[in-house]
């Protein structure tokens, strides 16, 4: 069945093939409702508009064995969201606030994006592939695959 690529959607399938692989998603963030967790800066704490400045709130969160997979998810290529992991990832300033959760026992973290599978978002995502720890792609049809990780050591 053929689905609109929505950030919904996105979230739903990457969500549903991570059970397929052995991940347990502790948490689902989806625009207009979900389970997700905020995270604190270590570096700034300061409110602003009821949330804290600097704060994270992962669209899903995966955990398996020690390790922490942290995606943020849009249908197409956004550059906030690469920006945003980017610099969640350089400065693992948010680590010490996700270790806080009992049932986030990881040690190692890893920040990347998940998008719909489309051909004009290739050029872009080479572009700043290096930039997060790995990409993965939906399409419309809820399959999804895994283009892109950082890590010699591979976690999927």
């Amino acid at each position: 069945m053929k689905y609109s690529l929505t950030e919904e959607h996105v979230t739903t399938c990457i969500s549903n093939w991570l059970r397929s692989l052995g991940w347990k998603v502790i948490a689902m963030d989806i625009p207009g409702g979900g389970s997700g967790m905020t995270f604190r800066s270590d570096k700034n704490k300061e409110e602003e508009r009821g949330r804290l400045k600097g704060s994270i709130r992962p669209d899903i969160i995966a955990i398996k064995k020690n390790v922490c997979l942290l995606f943020e998810n849009k249908p197409k290529f956004n550059k906030g969201d690469f920006d945003k992991q980017q610099r969640a990832r350089e400065s693992r300033e948010f680590e010490n606030d996700i270790a806080r959760y009992s049932e986030l026992k990881c040690k190692r973290y890893y920040y990347g994006i998940g998008m719909g599978m489309a051909p004009v978002n290739n050029d872009k995502i080479k572009a700043r592939q290096q930039d997060v720890d790995f990409i993965v792609t939906s399409d419309s049809d809820g399959n999804c695959e895994l283009i892109y990780q950082a890590s010699a050591k591979p976690f999927f």
